[in-house]
């Protein structure tokens, strides 16, 4: 191995640990009046490892096999280019929105220039699929960690909370349903890995019997019926239909039973949208209708909606007035990076379906590839429909999530000739 190989191994190293260390962001550190997370900490040190690198190239000369070299970008991360242009100006354009410059300038950092910084830095290290590998690998690792953290927390007490007649657990998170979130992105992956790389198969399938136990211990419906349709996803790609069809009757008799043993008083907070969550979830939708209304093409700027919000709830009705986030994935965008931001979204979601769709569908993939391709579309189906009643990218973790999941797609094209484009698409 030469000293270059051994170098870009080290960077691959570092790039796991931003990964790994995601579920244990709010465990940061305080330094000069800033937070500085874990996973933080270990992106600034592998973007100075990639720095040097890149330094060194150039000294070396610019020839093909150095700096110019170094540089080079494939179609297939350069078919993201134009999407993630479009993010990061309607990032900054938020900032002429916001009523609270100093709010917004934190969220921008920790929620647009870092998650694009670890998207930057996969492209300048990741060689393919396998280097890919290495990262979600290492967040399942985490995950299945926290999830038997978690099922501990139920067993031996601790970080739980008790809510509507049931003990939800926590892990490592202040909330069951951001708990959830991350359980719900990790399971297709472990899925699909146990389903057709045997050699994975054994940790894939505990770690998934962790997660799905832990999820089902946050007791987040939402997160339920998202991982649920993500599930299908993994099964009909792997298995067809009659495997989707079994898994839907399953469903639906794991269903009811819930409906008989499950707290009537959770169940009816999230069935009736004249009471409980639900009729919550409605204010916010129309909460945040109107402030869209307000300003269509920029939004309100990013972490504003807890202020803006309240005062738009009709006088005399209950509302919940800690509520940061409008729990839409349509909504919150909107509002967030305004119409720009919204745009940019969905061209990154066709972007990363073109990427992974033709290699999950494609029998005659290599195997391990074709896991990755169905566990990547899998995990991003839990991304938009949790997204619609939740908060699924606004979060330090599940910002860098997602630039993961599109980061895989990316190596995915890069390996497979059938979903490979040209550059300038």
């Amino acid at each position: 191995m030469t000293s270059g190989s051994r170098w870009r191994r080290v960077e691959l190293v570092a790039l796991a640990a931003v990964v790994a260390t995601l579920p244990f962001y709010q465990f940061g550190w305080s330094l000069g009046g800033q937070s500085l997370s874990p996973h933080e900490a270990a992106l600034l040190l592998t973007a100075a490892l990639v720095a040097v690198r890149y330094v060194v190239a150039w000294r070396l000369g610019r020839t093909k096999s150095g700096f110019e070299k170094a540089l080079e970008v494939s179609p297939a991360w350069a078919a993201f280019e134009g999407p993630i242009m479009l993010f990061l100006v309607a990032g900054l354009l938020s900032l002429l929105a916001t009523e609270y410059l100093r709010l917004s300038l934190r969220e921008l950092r920790t929620l647009v220039v870092e998650p694009l910084l670890f998207w930057y830095l996969c492209r300048a290290v990741l060689r393919g699929s396998r280097d890919a590998a290495w990262l979600v690998a290492a967040l399942l690792t985490a995950t299945a960690l926290v999830a038997a953290i978690g099922l501990a927390q139920l067993v031996m007490g601790g970080a739980v909370t008790d809510v509507q007649g049931v003990r939800r657990v926590l892990g490592t998170y202040t909330s069951p349903n951001h708990f959830a979130l991350v359980l719900g992105r990790a399971l297709p992956f472990l899925l699909a890995l146990a389903w057709i790389v045997p050699r994975w198969r054994p940790w894939a399938l505990a770690g998934a019997a962790l997660c799905a136990g832990a999820l089902f211990a946050t007791f987040s419906v939402g997160g339920w019926i998202a991982t649920g349709l993500a599930v299908l996803v993994v099964v009909g790609l792997m298995g067809g239909r009659r495997y989707v069809a079994a898994l839907v009757v399953a469903g639906a008799i794991a269903a009811c039973i819930l409906l008989v043993a499950a707290p009537v008083e959770r169940l009816a907070g999230r069935l009736d949208p004249r009471q409980g969550t639900s009729f919550v979830r409605v204010q916010l939708w129309q909460a945040a209708v109107e402030l869209i209304g307000g300003s269509p093409l920029l939004g309100i700027g990013l972490d504003n909606f807890l202020y803006r919000y309240p005062a738009l709830n009709p006088s005399g009705t209950p509302f919940e007035p800690n509520l940061s986030h409008p729990h839409n994935l349509i909504l919150q965008f909107w509002l967030q990076l305004g119409l720009l931001g919204l745009l940019a979204l969905g061209w990154l979601l066709w972007q990363f379906g073109r990427s992974g769709w033709p290699v999950a569908r494609d029998p005659t993939a290599p195997p391990f590839e074709r896991a990755l391709a169905v566990g990547a579309l899998g995990s991003m189906t839990d991304f938009v429909a949790h997204g619609l009643v939740d908060n699924s990218y606004f979060l330090p973790d599940m910002a860098v999530i997602f630039w993961l999941t599109l980061a895989v797609a990316a190596t995915l094209r890069t390996v497979h000739p059938r979903a490979t484009v040209p550059a300038s698409t």
